[in-house]
């Protein structure tokens, strides 16, 4: 039995099915969902967060039991020596952080935003 799922989603349609495939398996077991966005660089500021949580109220309508919900920053530091992150992995590093903190057992994440609904 899964007992907590964490959906990372960001503004895509991939997004939303991920969040309802979560609340569909939760619903099925009894398990848990909670919904994440990882704030990049560019959605810095009050517009971005607001925007997110925009996003997570109107995803958070798609189960039963509404889900728990949480916006972090994505990294730019490890904690210890090894010094700075990527960009383009802080976002990864983020989501194994937050899964990792409410004991997930399962992360489930859609196609990040681009390209079309069909892949091409």
């Amino acid at each position: 039995m899964l007992r907590q799922m964490l959906v990372a989603v960001d503004f895509s349609v991939w997004s939303r099915d991920a969040a309802q495939h979560a609340c569909d398996v939760a619903r099925a077991t009894g398990g848990k969902v909670t919904l994440l966005h990882v704030l990049e660089a560019h959605e810095s500021g009050p517009s971005g967060l607001e925007a997110a949580q925009t996003l997570l109220r109107e995803l958070s309508l798609l189960g039963r039991r509404p889900p728990s919900c949480l916006i972090v920053s994505a990294k730019t530091r490890l904690d210890g020596p090894a010094g700075g992150v990527k960009p383009e992995h802080g976002v990864a590093l983020a989501i194994l952080e937050v899964a990792d903190q409410l004991g997930s057992e399962l992360i489930v994440i859609g196609l990040h935003g681009q390209g079309s609904r069909t892949g091409r």
